[in-house]
């Protein structure tokens, strides 16, 4: 057999250490709401392409650490089928032992290199690759790119996420730091530790209010300081981390035989968030999209992207027609109601939204429309039932306003201020006599508080909560999980408090029980937990 080029061998030797790090140091693994095959769906929609119907479709995850992005969706969406890879065996093997658990069949986890992925292999509607792009080597980054041009069905959508300049420049510098400082420690945990004390230290050697380059550290540190271990290694730590402007990502794209589609965020491509005059000046030194997109990076420093890529043949459309959104389900989370200096209301219909840019939605059917979605979220209504019932809270003649409402539904959408949905939800608010959750947050609650939800986000739930959760399969009655409850209670298992004191007094344990199922039972499907 010919020896391995050198290269070829630095490569495998780097591939096995990267290996060996994630598994002695796995990420929790998330679910990850940008990458669901929904959004992903809708935003190809909205630029012209006619995704694969997501609730029959095949999806691949490079890179899908223990399938906490994964798992969800193949639980969501039985019909479809879904495929994951990862570097780590560790990783790989809590995938399948909670795909055992759930008992699926729609979805195969393997333990594999990206560089491996070859043969006849079904192509995919749908391939994901999360948190990987910028910490592997160039190489793996080239075969990614790679993987999806082949492996991608003709009207395929693509979503991959990566670190960028300008923002990491800044960034960057606090990692070279700590890798400095850390580079004559062999263990993990002691170089996470000392890298942790270094930063403090500076933090604490200079001034954090006047100075500019303080006031950064400080916040690199409360930002790391809600992280744990695992981030810290992986992004700071170890040897790849290399960002790279966004026209850099596209350059590489196109050679591949892909083209840019969107942000996954699609309040975030546009300039019209930016004041008029900020907004007309990107229009004229934009000459297309990518270039646009990275002036608009120059300003905001953006740091990170989650950017979706099809087909370089394919004929997009950048003029969205508000027209698409008749086909399609909404929502809209409560908006927070902005209020003038005095207290009051500041305008008729004026909110700030999620991602922070003041919406006025004014007293018309858009406001109806809106009003209508906050009181169901988290559920979604079809657009044509939510035009239906808007025209009638409004009192409105009879008459066609569905291309008025669209027009203005999609200006709240550019804003985050409703999303957007290619189906109705797979979850309930109605709390039934025999409540349930799903069997994925029912295995995660026996030891975990952070569960996942039917919006692919997420959950975090305090010990009661966790405990009333495994009693939650569709079995017991309300009844029943209040008598499991107080028999907990009984066991010394579950305390009850009011007030931060512990109830004793049996009476009052039913009464408050009884309380507190109902008040949570409520909060749950609000939380979007319950199904049918």
């Amino acid at each position: 057999m010919a020896p391995k080029a050198p290269a070829e061998m630095t490569l495998n030797d780097e591939q096995v250490a990267i290996q060996q790090s994630y598994d002695d140091y796995p990420y929790e693994s998330f679910p990850f709401s940008m990458t669901h095959p929904d959004r992903l769906s809708v935003l190809a929609s909205l630029f012209g392409m006619q995704a694969a119907d997501f609730n029959n479709c095949r999806v691949l995850e490079l890179g899908c650490a223990s399938g906490g992005n994964l798992i969800p969706m193949a639980l969501e969406m039985p019909k479809s089928q879904f495929f994951g890879i990862d570097l780590s065996s560790k990783q790989v093997q809590l995938a399948n032992d909670v795909i055992k658990g759930l008992k699926l069949k729609n979805i195969k986890i393997e333990h594999k290199d990206i560089l491996d992925l070859s043969g006849k292999i079904r192509k995919f509607d749908f391939i994901i690759c999360h948190g990987v792009y910028s910490w592997v080597p160039k190489e793996v980054q080239q075969k990614i790119l790679q993987v999806c041009k082949q492996y991608l069905n003709e009207n395929g959508v693509v979503y991959v996420s990566y670190n960028t300049y300008p923002g990491w420049h800044m960034r960057e510098s606090v990692r070279n730091m700590m890798r400095f400082h850390t580079s004559n420690f062999e263990n993990p945990q002691d170089k996470v530790n000392q890298a942790r004390a270094l930063l403090k230290f500076m933090v604490d050697s200079l001034d954090t209010k006047a100075n500019a380059y303080g006031q950064y550290l400080k916040s690199e540190l409360d930002m790391l300081s809600s992280k744990g271990d695992a981030y810290l290694l992986h992004e700071h730590l170890e040897k790849n981390n290399q960002p790279v402007y966004f026209h850099e990502f596209c350059q590489a794209a196109d050679e591949a035989g892909l083209q840019y589609l969107a942000e996954s965020e699609f309040h975030a491509m546009l300039a019209s968030n930016f004041p008029a005059e900020v907004a007309a000046t990107l229009a004229k030194v934009g000459n297309n999209i990518v270039q646009q997109e990275q002036y608009m990076d120059f300003l905001r420093n953006r740091t990170f992207r989650s950017t979706l890529l099809c087909h370089k043949d394919i004929q997009l459309t950048r003029n969205v027609d508000a027209g698409v959104l008749k086909n399609m389900h909404l929502s809209a989370m409560p908006m927070r109601i902005l209020k003038s200096e005095d207290g009051e209301q500041s305008g008729s219909g004026s909110y700030l939204s999620l991602a922070g840019v003041q919406v006025n939605i004014g007293d018309g059917l858009a406001k109806e429309a809106y009003s209508l979605l906050a009181e169901r979220w988290p559920l979604t209504i079809p657009f044509n039932e939510l035009c239906d019932k808007a025209i009638k809270q409004a009192g409105l003649p009879a008459g066609d306003y569905a291309d008025a409402l669209a027009a203005d539904l999609l200006k709240l959408y550019t804003a985050k201020a409703i999303e957007l949905h290619q189906r109705p939800s797979s979850f309930t608010v109605s709390v039934s006599d025999k409540p349930k959750v799903s069997s994925l947050a029912r295995l995660q609650a026996k030891d975990s508080h952070r569960i996942t939800n039917m919006l692919h986000e997420v959950a975090s739930i305090n010990e009661p909560t966790r405990q009333l959760l495994l009693l939650l399969d569709g079995e017991n009655s309300r009844a029943e999980i209040l008598d499991k409850l107080l028999a907990l209670v009984s066991k010394g298992e579950l305390v009850l408090r009011e007030d931060e004191v512990e109830i004793t007094d049996k009476g009052k344990q039913r009464q408050y029980a009884q309380q507190f199922l109902d008040r949570i039972l409520a909060e749950l499907g609000k939380r979007a937990l319950l199904v049918s």
